[in-house]
């Protein structure tokens, strides 16, 4: 007897809009990389970034706290 041969669907990838970033305030989608943050905005639903924003953000951050502490110090 043969065997009945599987014929698989491709799962359709569909995309939704998650939100809007908090520092570049561009919309972000389920596709992207995005975090999510404990603090909630103004609609009550937690606040979203794109992963690449928050990274510059970070190293912004770090970069000015070394600058006050140099100055500081010399």
């Amino acid at each position: 007897m043969a065997i009945k041969k599987k014929l698989w669907k491709k799962p359709i990838i569909s995309e939704a809009e998650i939100g809007k970033c908090r520092y570049c305030f561009k919309v972000v989608f389920n596709t992207d990389s995005f975090v999510s943050f404990l603090s909630v905005d103004e609609n009550g639903q937690r606040e979203k970034a794109h992963h690449s924003c928050m990274k510059k953000d970070y190293y912004k951050n770090l970069m000015n706290k070394d600058k006050e502490v140099h100055n500081r110090l010399g």
